[in-house]
C-alpha cells in the first residue's frame, strides 16, 4: 500500500490507526485510495484461491 500511495509505511500506519502523528491531507487521501484499489485486488486473489482450494499459499500444491 505504501508503494502504491508513495508514502512510507509509518504513514500508512498513521492513517489506519489515526495517529500517532498527523498526517496530511493530501497524503491520507492517496493512502485511502490505494487502500481501495488494492482491496480489490486482495478479494480477487482471495476469490481465487477460494475456487482453487488446492492451492494454498504457502504451502505449495497438496
Amino acid at each position: 500500500m505504501a508503494r502504491a500511495a508513495g508514502v512510507s509505511t509509518a504513514v500508512v500506519s498513521y492513517v489506519l490507526n489515526d495517529g500517532p502523528r498527523p498526517v496530511s491531507a493530501e497524503a491520507k487521501q492517496r493512502v485511502l485510495a490505494a487502500i481501495k484499489e488494492l482491496g480489490r485486488a486482495q478479494h480477487a486473489r482471495r476469490d481465487r484461491r477460494a475456487a482453487h482450494p488446492a492451492i494454498r499459499p504457502g504451502r505449495g500444491r497438496r
